[in-house]
This record gives C-alpha cells, structure tokens and sequence, in this order.
C-alpha cells in the first residue's frame, strides 16, 4: 500500500523564500560595502555636533532621534558629514569629540562609508543565506511531490470513476 503523504503548508515555504531573498540582499551589500573599502583610505573622523531630528513622545517622555555629525581632514580640506547611524534619546548623545573611522576614496574624498562593515558579518548573512536557500529548495521539492502524488491521484480516481459508469451502462 501506497503512503499517504501529508499535506505541505505553505506559509512557512512563503516565510522561508522572503527570508532567503532578505538574507541574499544583505549578504551582497555586506559584501559590497566591504569590497569597496578595500580601495579606500582610513582617517579617524571627530564628531562635532549632532543633528536632530523627528520629535515624538514614547512612554510619556519627549525624545528625538540624533545622528552625529563628524568632520575628517584630507590634504589639509575639512570634510563635515552627517552620520547614518541613529541615537533616540531624550537628551543629546554625550560623544562629542569622540572618533570614528570613515573611509574615503583618495580619488574623491566626498564619497565615503561610516565604519567598515565587517567580514564576520558577510560571512554570517552568506552561511544563513545558504541555510535559508537549502530549506527553500527542500520544502518546494516537498510541496512539488505532494502536488503531483494529488494530480496522480485524481487521475487514477477519474479513471476508477469512468470505469465504473461505463460497467454500470452496460
């Protein structure tokens, strides 16, 4: 006798998929930001200020998100950028004077990236991006079996079925 498979659920394949697509795009700007570094030049950047923004009240308390404003000097020319990187408080961060490293381009020290996305972090989102996408193609298969054991199945009830009207005809 023929096992009866269960039926797949497909939220789960529908998360699983997302969460590849998700892990896949992270993994390449990971790997991008840090391949682009490779080329640039380090300089420790001062923070100066900071920029506020988007006050709200969150439980009963007025806050605002702060991003650090930070200055770096190539060639003797003063560079002031504003921070990706979001604080919410109440009060303004206290760092400032403190420094980051920025890396620029030598060739067009506007163009820069805050910090250095670091290879332990491609290569997790590279590792959980493989795992995602061996689970992904495990349960499609799964699905895909279940789906043409179900048409087999109809097929061979449509037949029983025929026959069984054309015996009863004659």
């Amino acid at each position: 006798m023929a096992r009866s498979m269960s039926k797949p659920n497909i939220v789960p394949l529908i998360i699983l998929v997302l969460l590849t697509i998700g892990t896949l795009c992270g993994s390449i700007y990971a790997t991008s930001r840090y391949i682009k570094t490779d080329s640039y030049t380090a300089v420790d950047a001062v923070v100066v200020d900071h920029k506020r923004s988007n006050g709200r009240y969150e439980d009963l308390e007025h806050v605002y998100d702060y991003r650090d404003i930070l200055e770096y000097v190539v060639d003797g020319q003063t560079y002031k950028i504003v921070s990706d990187y979001l604080v919410t408080s109440e009060h303004p961060p206290r760092n400032i004077g403190s420094t980051r490293t920025v890396y620029y381009n030598p060739d067009d020290p506007n163009d820069y990236i805050i910090g250095r996305s670091g290879a332990l972090l491609m290569i997790i989102l590279v590792v959980l991006c493989a795992a995602c996408l061996l689970v992904t193609v495990f349960e499609s298969s799964r699905l895909i079996r279940y789906l043409k054991e179900r048409r087999r199945k109809r097929s061979e009830d449509m037949a029983v079925g025929s026959d069984s009207e054309y015996n009863q005809e004659g």
